[in-house]
């Protein structure tokens, strides 16, 4: 009917929980820490409000998320990185995509050019299983640099992309 019912428990958290650790991963918190900690279940214990006992305690566990906290902890985020690569694969120069998509990179001359779009997920600087790669020009399954479309890159140190990005995770 139309009524509300009392519920409580770890089957009424962990939906709210989940969509949570959605919208994080969606924000590019994933993997592991330094320290080999998973970095979305730091980010929800450090950011949790804490109820009961301080710590952690059996009836509240960590406390209550703080959804709006969690999304803005900086400090494991790991950004897309923009790689300008010449025609033959070697890394000419790298920027940190900014929040609203865009990047910019200075330095080179008027030139043909590849782009390479990546996340590296560990963190451990080497394009490999689980990051996310994508390049100009790439669709389908299994991410081929080789296929990736030519670009002229002018001296300004600006480029219009026709199209978006496409990623895959590296398998």
């Amino acid at each position: 009917g139309n009524g509300y019912t009392y519920l409580s428990g770890t089957s009424m958290a962990c939906p709210h929980v989940t969509g949570l650790v959605a919208l994080l991963m969606g924000e590019g918190y994933i993997g592991r820490d330094s320290n080999g900690e998973e970095i979305i279940r730091k980010i929800i214990r450090k950011t949790a409000l804490d109820l009961g006992d301080p710590g952690w305690d059996e009836y509240y566990g960590y406390g209550l998320i703080q959804a709006a906290n969690a999304l803005s902890f900086i400090e494991e985020k790991r950004p897309f990185v923009v790689q300008v690569l010449s025609i033959g694969g070697s890394v000419l120069a790298q920027s940190d995509v900014r929040p609203d998509g865009s990047f910019k990179i200075g330095g080179l001359k008027d030139q043909n050019i590849k782009l390479r779009v990546w996340r590296d997920v560990n963190a451990n600087g080497v394009i490999d299983k689980g990051d996310l790669v994508g390049y100009a020009g790439y669709s389908g399954w299994e991410p081929a640099f080789e296929n990736a479309a030519l670009l002229f890159y002018n001296s300004s140190g600006e480029k219009e992309l026709a199209g978006p990005v496409n990623f895959s995770p590296v398998m």
